[in-house]
């Protein structure tokens, strides 16, 4: 009897269900799933051991209960109903504190001493070398004052990789580890080798001066297996890419090389304060980037080079290790010493050497080597090398942001050291981390002068501007210009730089003959034109014609006029030179500039020649050479990009008048003493009328030879004074040849040279102070010193749903995410399989583990609380069928003229924190509803193929159409279409409204109007609409399809505006809800939405390139602006126009 009961009961509950005008409302309150959020805590029932008994009881979708029968004897904190599962999230938040220096270049006091060796090498410099020992120490105290627990340095530990440099840092990172650690805190540093630090073969013992030869003794050499033993506390316990397969197979096609590219890289994870143990933590990859062995230097010699790259192996292996430090929900830095992303406009062209050799090219999965880890999760990376404070950023194509943060030297202006500040929230309900970014400048240092005494220094910012651009700097780094590729190119073979011929050509036949033919390609786009212009500007009427004949003689005709005894004569001219004899003289004239050019020490003699005058030099009555150079320059390696009056008045008056020219003049007396001795001895062999063939000139011949050495005369400084360039005078220094500069000055050729070097000098300027260049706004962060970095997920709560069916458990997502989980039980971990389902044991508890996969690859993970499920105790339901109207039709007006009335609404005010989903592709609530209808007859008839019909599904044009304000409005045919056939309906009975913004009640019911697909979960709900509003059926339909879901707090907000970008998602939500593959229409920059939340751009992008959007970017805000009712009905004129026609 009890039994029959129960069976009766549950009949009479499923015929009310059924009947009742209220379905929706018992649905609510009886037959729905419990959807939990994040964060939830166990049910307060979650103690009253329920029993949900057998597989007959189960629910026959995963909004169906089944009723529960209180069973003392369970678990006492075990749940029974797939009601009562909630999902709890791991939380887990961690923080740290970090001390970033960067080219500390130490050189310690023992390995310095007061010699011409030492003083050359701080003349080649800015570096503070001697006071490069206190500096380090002062750095390592203000870490230790900032109660630092991470110390960084990407690079350039020494002044150039002495043994006894290394060991010095290497010894005070681990005193101040072990301090640290004595004190009960943690403690860790990480850095990684500069090009300075690595088998560098210019580390000297200053103490050990040889007089006789002038040189200082070779400190010890530096190898990568030296570094990694020296810095012992960073190597043990790491991932080293030595030990990878990685390394392993790259060392296997370079056979005998003993170090290979990349050998000091690592990676090592480190926990945080506040996070759980071995997750949310850090872990920094140090990436290896310095050319500093055979295989990959140059010259195949293990020596250090200037420029850094990272290569097909190391990236392979550092995005391993990125991927294994998301698993543990680490933020990933990356230290190395080399650039990913230029740091002013000019740094590629300048100083391509700062950066990775590779650092533009697609050549990492297909993308450039910042873009490539911004698209694994790396948002920042740790850099020196340039010595100077900048930070850069790129967005990547999938909209991933990367930052370049570039750290000064602690041994140049203005000596920074950079304290951060690390809050790793990703395993959080808000997932995300941000980097507070803090400068400090190191000011008082105390530092061994070469007396053996201490001294101390005040203010070191204000003291490094004394090293920076200066005479003594510039003759000091002529060691550097002759080491450069430009003066090896210059000095080795001048005809080769002068052609462009830079290849290599020992031969010198070949090289003569390359020269010959550069020459004659441009005698006539080039030297003949010339030529002509200068004859013609003698005397107007001279006449002037060339040609070549047989390709191998150049023939020059001229009719020159000119006076003797004040009598106006004329010369008939007919000269001919050979390729051949053209190529010689020329190709000798530069073999002896190369000549000079190669002694160093003339070269270097005219360095202090001209050096401080030129600086002195003055552009305005305030600025000079040096001011403007050092401002510009200093103010890069500050990251204060900004202009002073004064420096912007120097540069508006290049801008306008150009001062090279003026610049010029104030240095022409050391200038001119420079030329004079440079053109010393440049003769020229053969001469030139020993090279021209004059004899078709007649009795004009001898004259012409004699107005050829009149003009030119037999060497460069002949010619010079000749056509009085230069000229002899008589200064307060003496006799001397001083070069007539207004007359050089004047030439046309001259001054368009002179146009080109002042904008040089204010393109370079500009590089260095001005981020606002449209060339530099990809990678352009204007704050450098202080400020906030972040990443955030931009993601919604977890909502997952539990069901049971059987001894079967499924957990279900409303939203878009991936998860994947597993089952455990009697301490076995079962995999959820297909639709996120296993199978369990009756009357043995168990826990669901998922695993919420974020879009950058991070996850976050969610524990339920206890189930136990018992087995054959309960009378199953009967399935219910609820049977809602299929075709739901909105009120007509009461004039029934098919006009829909939507009552009015206020503006909401809600700040658009609301975050669309796209539709569930689970449809496991609705499967057991629509079951196929078909008879027993028509499983026995023979299938017949027929075409699938079209999700989109609309009337006729059967209405009429009377809105009077709709006259003028761009969107008219597509109101009136959809208007026609039932789609959309007027706000008034004559009034269409085209400019009031779209709801969300609009959207749903548009929706469901166009869909072939009108099933209705009846169990969705919202605590904010009523059967009696006209949106009830498709706000319930939009929620059961998932393409625009409700409230966290169960509300549906019907009337809240729609925003572009929210009904972006909404659009791509309803094509992919149908597979719905529109073309894509419109060219879309990515980069232009890098603005856009991660929730909404991929849905913004997608829909503006098939033009269901149109892009009107007044302002980054734009797609946060409401949707109009007319730019609505076009999207949706769109969509159902291709779906009914393809």
């Amino acid at each position: 009897m009890k039994n029959l009961f129960k069976r009766t009961l549950l009949l009479l509950m499923s015929i009310l269900m059924f009947i009742s005008p209220l379905n929706g409302v018992i649905a609510e309150s009886t037959n729905e799933a419990i959807v939990l959020n994040s964060g939830d805590t166990i049910s307060e029932n979650a103690d009253e051991a329920i029993v949900l008994f057998g597989e007959d009881a189960s629910s026959k979708t995963s909004n169906e209960g089944a009723e529960l029968k209180s069973n003392p004897s369970s678990s006492s904190d075990a749940v029974n109903r797939a009601e009562d599962i909630k999902f709890t999230q791991e939380v887990s938040e961690g923080r740290v504190k970090i001390s970033l220096m960067s080219d500390t270049h130490v050189l310690p006091k023992e390995l310095i001493a007061d010699n011409p060796a030492y003083t050359r090498a701080m003349h080649a410099d800015r570096k503070l070398f001697t006071q490069s020992q206190g500096i380090f120490d002062e750095a390592i105290r203000l870490a230790e004052d900032n109660d630092s627990e991470i110390i960084m340095i990407p690079g350039d530990l020494t002044k150039d990789g002495e043994k006894q440099s290394h060991e010095y840092v290497s010894s005070k990172l681990e005193e101040w580890k072990s301090k640290r650690e004595a004190s009960g805190k943690k403690a860790a540093y990480f850095v990684i080798p500069g090009n300075h630090d690595i088998n560098n073969y210019d580390g000297y013992d200053f103490t050990k001066y040889n007089k006789a030869n002038d040189t200082a003794e070779l400190a010890g050499l530096t190898t990568h297996t030296m570094f990694n033993s020296m810095y012992k506390s960073l190597y043990e316990g790491a991932k080293l890419y030595i030990n990878s397969e990685e390394y392993k197979s790259y060392m296997a096609n370079h056979q005998g090389v003993a170090e290979g590219h990349g050998s000091s890289s690592y990676a090592k994870h480190i926990d945080l304060a506040g996070s759980i143990e071995g997750k949310s933590g850090l872990t920094v990859i140090g990436i290896d980037t310095s050319i500093n062995t055979e295989d990959v230097t140059p010259d195949g010699r293990a020596s250090h080079i200037t420029a850094g790259t990272m290569g097909q192996s190391l990236y392979q292996w550092a995005k391993k290790q990125v991927i294994e430090a998301k698993k543990r929900n680490d933020v990933v830095f990356l230290l190395s010493h080399h650039g990913y992303i230029p740091h002013f406009v000019k740094e590629p062209e300048l100083l391509k050497e700062y950066l990775l050799n590779e650092w533009d090219e697609k050549c990492y999965d297909g993308k450039r080597p910042a873009e490539a880890f911004a698209d694994l999760g790396v948002s920042y990376v740790f850099t020196g090398h340039m010595h100077a404070q900048d930070i850069a950023k790129v967005v990547s194509k999938e909209g991933n942001t990367i930052y370049d943060i570039e750290t000064g030297s602690t041994v140049t202006y203005p000596c920074p050291i950079r304290h951060l500040e690390l809050n790793n929230a990703i395993s959080t309900e808000n997932p995300g981390h941000n980097l507070d970014v803090k400068t400090e400048l190191i000011k008082n240092v105390t530092y061994t002068d070469f007396d053996k005494k201490d001294t101390k220094i005040e203010n070191l910012t204000e003291f490094a501007k004394g090293t920076v651009i200066n005479k003594d700097l510039i003759v000091g780094a002529s060691g550097a210009i002759f080491t450069s590729e430009l003066y090896k190119n210059l000095s080795s073979d001048l005809s080769k730089s002068i052609t462009g011929l830079l290849e290599s050509e020992p031969d010198p036949a070949k090289r003569h003959e390359k020269l010959s033919a550069y020459l004659w390609d441009n005698l006539e786009p080039v030297i003949i034109p010339m030529l002509a212009e200068k004859v013609k500007a003698m005397d107007e009427r001279n006449n002037f014609e060339a040609h070549i004949e047989d390709n191998d003689k150049l023939k020059l005709n001229a009719k020159i006029y000119y006076k003797l005894m004040g009598r106006d004569r004329e010369i008939n001219a007919k000269v001919t030179i050979t390729k051949d004899n053209l190529a010689k003289l020329v190709e000798e004239l530069l073999t002896k500039i190369n000549n000079k050019l190669k002694d160093k020490k003339l070269i270097k003699s005219y360095l202090e020649k001209l050096a401080e005058p030129l600086l002195d030099a003055k552009i305005t009555e305030n600025v000079t050479v040096q001011d403007l150079a050092n401002y510009a320059y200093l103010s890069h390696l500050a990251g204060n990009e900004k202009l002073s009056p004064e420096i912007q008045e120097a540069y508006n008056k290049i801008e306008k008048d150009g001062a090279l020219g003026d610049i010029l003049r104030q240095v022409n007396g050391p200038l001119s003493e420079v030329v004079d001795n440079f053109v010393d001895g440049l003769d020229y062999d053969p001469e030139l009328v020993e090279v021209l063939d004059t004899s078709e000139s007649g009795k004009d011949a001898s004259l012409i030879k004699m107005a050829i050495n009149m003009k030119i005369g037999k060497s460069v400084k002949d010619t010079l004074t000749k056509l009085k360039f230069m000229k002899f005078d008589i200064t307060a220094d003496g006799a001397k040849n001083v070069l007539d500069l207004d007359k050089i000055l004047a030439i046309e050729a001259v001054q368009g040279g002179l146009s080109l070097a002042d904008k040089s000098i204010l393109d370079i300027v500009d590089a260095f102070i001005n981020e606002d260049q449209a060339a530099y706004q990809e990678y352009s962060y204007k704050e450098d010193n202080n400020t906030k970095l972040s990443w955030e997920a931009n993601i919604g709560p977890a909502n997952f749903t539990a069901s049971i069916n059987g001894d079967t458990i499924s957990i279900l997502s409303s939203g878009n995410d991936e998860y994947t989980g597993k089952l455990v039980q009697d301490g076995k971990e079962i995999a959820l399989g297909e639709n996120h389902s296993a199978s369990f044991a009756y009357d043995k508890e168990f826990t669901i583990k998922l695993e919420r996969v974020l879009p950058n690859g991070y996850t976050l993970n969610y524990t339920s609380n206890n189930v136990l499920i018992k087995e054959n105790t309960i009378e199953p339901n009967p399935d219910p069928n609820p049977n809602p109207n299929p075709n739901p039709q909105p009120e007509p007006n009461p004039d029934n003229d098919h006009t829909i009335i939507i009552p009015p609404y206020e503006l909401d005010k809600d700040d658009y924190n609301y975050r669309p989903r796209r539709p569930i592709t689970d449809k496991t609530d609705k499967t057991e509803e629509k079951k196929e209808e078909t008879t027993k007859t028509e499983e026995k008839t023979k299938e017949i193929e027929t075409a699938k019909p079209s999700p989109i599904e609309v009337a006729d044009k059967v209405l009429t159409v009377n809105f009077t304000d709709i006259v003028n409005e761009r969107r008219r045919d597509a109101i009136i279409n959809l208007a026609s056939r039932g789609v959309l309906a007027g706000i008034k009975k004559d009034k269409f409204m085209p400019n009031t913004t779209v709801t969300r009640a609009m959207v749903a019911a548009a929706f469901m109007r166009i869909s072939r697909d009108k099933f209705i979960n009846t169990s969705m709900s919202a605590k904010d609409i009523m059967m009696k509003d006209w949106y009830f059926n498709s706000v319930k339909w939009a929620m059961t399809h998932g393409i625009v879901a409700g409230y966290p707090d169960g509300s549906f907000k019907p009337m809240k505006k729609v925003s572009r970008q929210e009904l972006a998602v909404m659009l791509e939500g309803l094509l992919k809800l149908y597979n719905i593959n529109m073309p894509n229409t419109v060219d879309v920059e990515y980069s232009a939405y890098s603005y856009l939340p991660a929730w909404s751009r991929d849905a913004v992008i997608d829909v503006v390139r098939k033009g269901l959007l149109e892009v009107n970017q007044k302002g980054q805000n734009y797609f946060d602006k409401g949707v109009s009712r007319a730019d609505f009905a076009y999207a949706i004129e769109k969509i159902v126009e291709f779906a009914l026609n393809n």
